[in-house]
């Protein structure tokens, strides 16, 4: 009886360890962060497989595309795990703020000597006690080590050590005001999900604006503003990995009366794959948005972007608004990147009610800027760059190539997965990452106004989810264009905000 009881201590102990330390490292993630990810990694190396003899161990899949990619943040990480004393069976906490620290990670530790040769041979420094904290400052990352807690930090402007270590001090004690006190964020993060995240608008805001890249892309496409700008209170996500599929939520809270669900009420219109037969096979990237044109250049958005192709040479005396009226169904873009060249391969396809009238528009507008176009067949054919621009109709969508070679290949309509996924979705993007039997195929699809619903498929025939998404994130090495970003942000724009 005597052993028993001892047992059921044992495993209680255990248990209530793991909570307690998920707790303390939640106390930590302040009050008016903008946005928190939670990672299950206990989970998530127990469904990969990762663990071997009670240690991680990756499988030669993933260690082969590790090795391949020297150099990317993910990578260096997970070179990292297995040796830096990370305790397992506590989550990783992501946060972000507008503060001293924009980015956030928050790390349970087993074994402390571990975690701190991992970091001095990453930082090439030394630990150094400043403000009672053991603390390394290198370029823009502060860590720290305090009480089994490994915190990570890149600081959003150059600051003193003595400053980022007293707020690191701080955050770290889990004395001030915690997210533990928003049952909003607690229910997105607490839960038994593999992944989950919360973002909130206003913070999303921020982080928006603080971003050159975000204002650069915005300035071109002002369309995006409706999931940053609106009324939105927040996104949620969460990602759940299940033998070959891993299935994605994503809610937008948001008021039936808001301003976000008016607008896209008004605005969508209903799903077709019909886009799908002009878009060529090979292309990784498509994203899809079906609209109705009449309510469509309504939007102060498309006014403001209409406004700004006005202003380049020879556009000016351009009507394009009936154009856009027309538009009654998917607006969509297929892309890829051709490794070889450096390039991008595009094709633009639109369901339009009046296909004649928006290429006589196109055509006109080419002349008008010294580009009068050949014809092919039904095509009009132009040259711009290393690349033939094909523009022409077919069934109703219009379509707009925009490809650095002669296409031989066929349709995107033949995959019956991608137009079954299409068909139901008023917006949606599918990208294609898989790289032979490694990697995966990622859907997400509006399935109603305020969510997203979406799956990764593993492309091997015997890869589980979560391995597969392993094999998928370690493979993008966006390292060089990232450290240029984040060094120039960080260098010019006080306000900088990376989720990198």
């Amino acid at each position: 009886m005597k052993i028993i009881k001892q047992i059921v201590y044992l495993v209680l102990g255990v248990f209530l360890a793991s909570c307690s330390n998920n707790g303390k490292l939640q106390n930590m993630i302040p009050a008016d962060a903008a946005g928190v990810i939670c990672v299950n990694v206990d989970k998530i190396v127990e469904k990969a497989d990762l663990k071997q003899d009670g240690k991680i161990k990756y499988p030669k899949s993933l260690r082969e595309i590790i090795d391949n990619n020297d150099g990317s943040a993910i990578c260096d990480f997970m070179t990292d795990l297995p040796v830096m004393g990370l305790d397992t069976e506590c989550n990783i906490y992501t946060y972000f703020t507008t503060k001293t620290f924009g980015r956030v990670f928050l790390l349970a530790i087993d074994d402390e000597k571990a975690a701190r040769k991992v970091v001095e041979n990453r930082t090439k420094g030394d630990f150094e006690k400043v403000n009672g904290l053991d603390c390394i400052y290198h370029e823009d990352e502060f860590y720290a080590l305090d009480d089994d807690v490994l915190f990570v930090g890149r600081v959003n402007h150059p600051v003193n050590i003595d400053k980022a270590a007293a707020a690191a001090r701080k955050l770290m004690s889990g004395d001030a005001a915690s997210i533990k006190d928003d049952d909003e964020v607690m229910k997105c993060i607490d839960g038994d999900d593999d992944i989950s995240a919360y973002m909130s608008m206003e913070g999303l805001k921020i982080m928006a604006g603080s971003s050159k890249v975000y204002n650069e892309f915005a300035s071109k496409m002002p369309l995006i503003e409706i999931f940053t700008e609106s009324d939105v209170k927040a996104y949620t996500c969460s990602v759940n990995f299940n033998d070959k599929q891993a299935d994605v939520e994503v809610k937008v809270k948001a008021d039936d009366d808001s301003e976000y669900v008016q607008l896209l009420s008004n605005t969508l219109s209903n799903p077709s794959a019909d886009f799908l037969k002009v878009i060529p096979v090979s292309m990784d990237y498509i994203i899809s948005m079906s609209i109705n044109g009449n309510n469509f250049v309504k939007l102060p958005q498309v006014t403001q972007m209409v406004s700004l192709l006005k202003k380049l040479p020879g556009v000016s005396n351009f009507d394009i608004m009936p154009a856009l009226a027309t538009l009654n169904g998917p607006v969509a873009i297929g892309f890829a990147h051709d490794k070889d060249l450096d390039d991008w391969n595009a094709v633009v396809a639109a369901k339009s009610s009046n296909t004649n009238s928006v290429i006589k528009l196109i055509s006109d507008l080419a002349s008008a800027l010294g580009q009068a176009p050949e014809m092919y067949g039904d095509e009009y054919v132009y040259e711009y760059d290393n690349k033939m621009i094909i523009v022409g109709e077919k069934s109703g969508v219009l379509y707009v190539k925009m490809l650095n070679y002669e296409q031989t290949e066929g349709y995107a309509n033949e995959n019956k997965e991608v137009v079954d996924f299409f068909a139901k979705s008023p917006m949606g993007l599918y990208v294609r990452a898989a790289n032979g039997d490694k990697g995966g195929n990622i859907y997400l699809g509006m399935s109603d106004k305020v969510s997203f619903n979406g799956r990764f498929t593993s492309a091997g025939p015997t890869t589980h989810s979560s391995l597969a998404m392993l094999q998928m994130l370690c493979s993008i090495n966006l390292s060089s264009i990232l450290e240029e970003e984040s060094a120039a942000q960080v260098n010019d724009d006080p306000g900088f905000i990376s989720p990198f």
